[in-house]
């Protein structure tokens, strides 16, 4: 034990691994990082393109969404695992720009090799710049501010943000698509004074396979795909529901007994003591608590369903608790877990409930009054455009819950990372100091180096969309750069849509005059995917050493194809 070799392999166990220096662990998590962003250059920006995942069961996924594909792909490589958890993380508090991350990211890492290798940089250099720069542009967003949204309660003023997120999805229905998802935000959008309280999981989303894009609507309600139980199938009028948490059916114990029956009479008599206190049980609530629909959480007994039909009461079993708690937002219900009559605040209201066919299958729609919950019903030919229109509305849904904490934009299509990328190389090197908006930013020798590479990386998303776009991204990203050093138009960006004889240039906010409407960015959106792909980075560059243990768990099963010739 005491005779080993020096060297930290040596004191682990048989089957570790450990990679130390720059060759070995810094440059070679660089170029995983690297690698990865590469792969999904090409699905940013409206004219992206799509990826075909197959994951581990086998699954097809034909998608542009970041968020999917590192959700269906199994990254080993530790440091490819950091930037992954970085994306995933600004998906969940944003619902947006987890591309841009992972794009950012590998950017920065890539320029730094570049410092490392043709500059002899150390990382720490390279760090204290990166974070610099990051605090410095984190400063400069807040001044280039460009929209607000107006109203949240108008369809037109929120299409302005939501249209530019729909449009990088891909999927050739963005003015359909903004529109059901305004509609959809605009009916249940609290008061100015309560915009915070606005909740993403009041707007549901329902995909029914078959028909057209264009088929697709909103209801204010709910939509759910079983019909009602009984006789009754539609209530057009305002009615009382109530809501149970359990079924509609009497408990009994769990012992097992046996009845002797001795004649007709008995049996007939058998169950009419259980009859009678169901029966009265729903006469009760139809009398008493002027009750006009029972949605149970459970199931529905026959007795009671029988005795709901002769009291007109119309039944609807959820099988769904998340689903149930959505009904109990929409209509104003509380799901209630006894059987009785309904204390009047436990009663909800809708202005009707009906069964409508929709393509093949038969759904119930309830349509409440007052309502807190909207539903998005989505028609498509096929699965995957029903999923890639589910993304693109809840994402845009999350956008929009942002907004009502921050409500700033920043100008789109690349302008404001050309303004921002800009203002970072604005350096005096004879005074050692930025001059921007009189604010005097000192900035040590070396560190100017990374500075000025986290400013080269922020052209990468300018020069992603013209690439994507089939443009000429050097000559575009040239002329971009001239017009920004004008100073007086600091939010022209890239027109991805345009067609000969159209400038490919365009200005993101006053842009009327070419038809393509508001490119905006949101500010929180922005600034923390900026902040998360530099926390990636740095963390990654101080990384010098990668000591791997051996993976727990038994040889692999052996393949069906190994002992095939």
């Amino acid at each position: 034990m005491f005779q080993l070799r020096p060297g930290i392999t040596n004191l682990l166990k048989d089957g570790s691994r450990a990679f130390s220096g720059l060759d070995e662990a810094v440059l070679r998590n660089i170029e995983a990082c690297v690698n990865l962003s590469e792969m999904t250059q090409t699905s940013y920006g409206p004219n992206s393109m799509n990826k075909l995942i197959v994951n581990h069961l086998g699954k097809q996924f034909i998608t542009s969404d970041l968020s999917t594909i590192i959700e269906e792909l199994d990254i080993q490589h530790p440091a490819a695992n950091m930037v992954v958890m970085a994306c995933k993380r600004q998906a969940e508090e944003y619902g947006d720009a987890s591309n841009t991350v992972l794009i950012f990211a590998g950017e920065l890492l890539r320029n730094a090799a570049k410092l490392l290798n043709d500059n002899g940089l150390h990382p720490s250099d390279i760090v204290a710049g990166y974070e610099i720069a990051l605090e410095r542009s984190l400063s400069l967003l807040n001044g280039m501010v460009a929209h607000r949204v107006a109203n949240f309660k108008n369809v037109s003023d929120l299409s302005g943000i939501v249209r530019p997120l729909v449009s990088t999805k891909n999927i050739g229905y963005s003015d359909l698509i903004t529109r059901l998802t305004c509609e959809a935000i605009t009916s249940i959008m609290p008061d100015e004074d309560k915009l915070k309280e606005f909740n993403i999981d009041n707007v549901r989303i329902v995909k029914l396979l078959g028909g057209s894009p264009m088929q697709s609507f909103t209801i204010n309600g709910m939509m759910v795909n079983r019909e009602p139980g009984g006789t009754i199938r539609k209530l057009e009028k305002v009615s009382n529901v109530m809501v149970l948490g359990c079924g509609l059916e009497m408990t009994g114990t769990e012992a097992k007994g046996t009845v002797v029956l001795n004649n007709a009479q008995e049996l007939l008599d058998f169950t009419r003591g259980e009859e009678s206190l169901v029966e009265n049980l729903i006469k009760d609530i139809k009398q008493t608590g002027k009750i006009d629909a029972i949605i149970a959480g459970g199931p529905i007994s026959d007795i009671a369903q029988h005795f709901c039909n002769k009291y007109d009461i119309l039944t609807l079993r959820i099988t769904s608790k998340w689903e149930l708690r959505r009904i109990c937002r929409s209509i104003g219900a509380v799901a209630m877990v006894r059987l009785g009559v309904p204390l009047p605040e436990e009663i909800g209201k809708a202005s009707s409930i009906r069964v409508e066919e929709i393509g093949s299958k038969k759904v119930t729609v309830i349509n409440a009054l007052n309502t807190k919950v909207s539903s998005v019903i989505l028609r498509g030919a096929t699965q995957g455009i029903l999923d890639e229109m589910e993304r693109a509305i809840a994402n845009s849904v999350s956008v929009v819950k942002s907004s009502t904490k921050d409500n700033r934009f920043v100008a789109g299509a690349g302008a404001t990372f050309v303004e921002l990328s800009k203002c970072l190389r604005a350096y005096d090197k004879s005074e050692n100091k930025y001059q921007q908006n009189s604010v005097d930013v000192p900035v040590p020798g070396m560190e100017e180096y990374a500075v000025n590479m986290f400013a080269e990386a922020l052209d990468v998303f300018p020069r992603l969309l013209a690439e994507n776009s089939g443009l000429n991204s050097t000559d575009l990203l040239a002329s971009l750069h001239a017009i920004h050093q004008q100073g007086s138009q600091p939010h022209k960006g890239i027109n991805v849509f345009c067609g000969s004889g159209t400038s490919p240039i365009i200005d993101c906010i006053s842009n009327n005059e070419q038809g393509v409407g508001l490119i905006v960015d949101h500010l929180g959106t922005l600034c923390s995917a900026l902040k998360l792909a530099t926390d990636s980075a740095v963390t990654i560059l101080k990384i010098d050493e990668i000591i791997m243990a051996k993976p727990a768990g038994g040889p692999k099963p052996r393949s069906q194809n190994d002992d095939m010739d």
